[in-house]
């Protein structure tokens, strides 16, 4: 069980909004999220949460895929799946923030799985792969993503100039400069 006042002295008080996904674009990896997708996965357990990370956790291996944060709203509506999350108290959450109001970091992209089965997903006339039904694991905010017409912004961010120390032993990640390297690898391989 969650200890709910452990889990609200965690957060810094900062929240964020957005769009994870966006329904009928053609993505970068060269497939659509039809209207819906997460629908099922969502009546399957009311109110559940994901957590929030940076990158997918991509960039930095030292994080270990440790969220940054995690959702607190969750739904489809006719544009794609809308959500809302608080931010972690911790270096990552803190330089999250700092990214986000600096407009380096303004989208959103999803982790998910495919449930088996024939009716996931299907080849339209154009040979196109359109997902249908999908489980979420996990949303990240990043400077560039599959989908752009997604989206994050901050709601909220009292805590924008305190950022605590590393824990001793640990690494405080430079985020501008992984940006940097992130996006010269983006624009390589473009």
């Amino acid at each position: 069980m969650i200890d709910a006042e452990a889990l609200k002295n965690a957060v810094i008080g900062a929240r964020i909004r957005g769009y994870a996904s966006v329904y009928d674009v053609l993505d970068d990896h060269e497939t659509i999220f039809d209207q819906g997708v997460f629908g099922r996965w969502l009546a399957e357990i009311p109110g559940r949460q994901v957590p929030l990370h940076w990158f997918h956790n991509g960039i930095d291996p030292l994080q270990h895929a440790i969220p940054v944060g995690v959702t607190t709203e969750l739904h489809e509506d006719k544009r794609g799946l809308y959500y809302e999350a608080n931010l972690f108290s911790t270096a990552p959450g803190f330089d999250l923030i700092k990214a986000m109001a600096g407009g380096a970091v303004r989208y959103s992209s999803v982790t998910f799985r495919r449930p088996q089965g024939p009716d996931a997903m299907y080849l339209d006339d154009n040979d196109q792969v359109h997902f249908r039904s999908l489980d979420l694991v996990e949303i990240s905010v990043l400077p560039y993503p599959g989908n752009w017409q997604t989206s994050v912004e901050l709601i909220d961010a009292p805590a924008l100039a305190v950022s605590p120390e590393p824990a001793r032993g640990q690494r405080d990640p430079d985020v501008i400069g992984l940006f940097a390297q992130g996006l010269q690898r983006f624009t390589k391989e473009r």
